[in-house]
């Protein structure tokens, strides 16, 4: 079914939700999981931030994200299931895009803060981005509730390969 399953997280709580989700499918295909996560560089979007080493900065950042992806990538492999991590710099839909394809992932599961019409205008969303620009499978991971409090399905799938 799927070979590799493509996870990017961000450290939040509705990304993590996207790991229960690929575990479920890899325990039944027997796929590998591959936990991703950008590092962006605060410089580039924060040219004054007066960091006065960005080396020694951007390579904390690297080690944090690489200890939190390793944490996660035990969990897996504790229950029996082939996991590995990439940490790379750069914007998160260029990441996860540019990880999919050298990986030929499967299947991209992601999670989503289901943000639409003017919020998703102005705050964009990687998720977006991603679905719009791979041919990939991209199953998306909803938060469990809507604004309005009543229930929504908790995933998504788009596309087929």
């Amino acid at each position: 079914m799927y070979a590799t399953i493509l996870v990017p997280l961000d450290g939040s709580v509705l990304g993590e939700r996207a790991v229960t989700h690929a575990k479920m499918l890899a325990s039944v295909a027997g796929s590998e999981v591959i936990l991703v996560r950008a590092v962006v560089n605060p410089m580039s979007r924060l040219p004054e931030s007066g960091i006065p080493d960005e080396t020694a900065f951007m390579e904390s950042l690297m080690d944090d994200a690489r200890q939190y992806l390793s944490g996660i990538m035990e969990g897996l492999r504790r229950e029996g299931i082939r996991a590995r991590s990439v940490v790379r710099e750069g914007e998160p839909e260029d990441v996860i895009l540019s990880v999919a394809q050298a990986e030929d992932a499967g299947l991209i599961v992601m999670g989503t803060h289901g943000r639409s019409g003017l919020s998703l205008l102005v705050m964009g969303s990687v998720a977006e981005k991603v679905m719009h620009a791979t041919s990939r499978p991209v199953m998306f991971i909803k938060p469990e509730k809507n604004r309005e409090g009543a229930g929504a399905p908790v995933a998504v799938l788009t596309g087929t390969q």
